[in-house]
C-alpha cells in the first residue's frame, strides 16, 4: 500500500518500559490524591466542629456574665442566640450522616458496580 509504513504500526502498538513506569507513576499520583482528599476532608470538619462548639462557649459565656450582670435585655438576646445556635447544630447532627452515608453509597456505586 501506498504511504502506510509497516513499521510505523508497530512502533504505536509497543509497549516499552517507559510506558510501565508512566503508569506505575499514575496510579501511585491517584492513590495520593485519594489519601490526601480523605485526609483534607476529614481535617476540615474536625475544625469545623470544634469552632463551633468554641463559639457555644463563648455564648454561654455571654449568658452567664449578662445574668451575673442583671441585663436582662441582653440576656434574653444571648439566650435567644444560643437557642438558634443549638438548634442549627442538632439539624446539622441529623443531616450530616445521611449526607455522609449517601456519599459512600454514590463512590461504592462507582467503584463497585452492581451488574443487574
Amino acid at each position: 500500500m501506498v504511504g502506510i509504513e509497516p513499521t510505523s504500526m508497530v512502533l504505536e502498538t509497543t509497549v516499552t518500559p517507559f510506558h510501565y513506569i508512566i503508569c506505575l507513576t499514575l496510579i501511585l499520583l491517584e492513590l495520593l490524591a485519594y489519601v490526601t482528599r480523605t485526609l483534607s476532608l476529614g481535617l476540615r470538619l474536625a475544625v469545623n466542629m470544634i469552632t463551633g462548639h468554641i463559639l457555644a462557649k463563648v455564648v454561654i459565656g455571654f449568658i452567664w456574665a449578662m445574668a451575673v450582670a442583671h441585663s436582662w435585655l441582653l440576656l434574653i438576646i444571648a439566650i435567644t442566640l444560643i437557642t438558634l445556635f443549638i438548634s442549627l447544630e442538632i439539624l446539622i447532627a441529623f443531616i450530616l450522616p445521611r449526607g455522609i452515608i449517601c456519599g459512600l453509597v454514590v463512590m461504592l456505586k462507582k467503584i463497585a458496580p452492581v451488574k443487574e
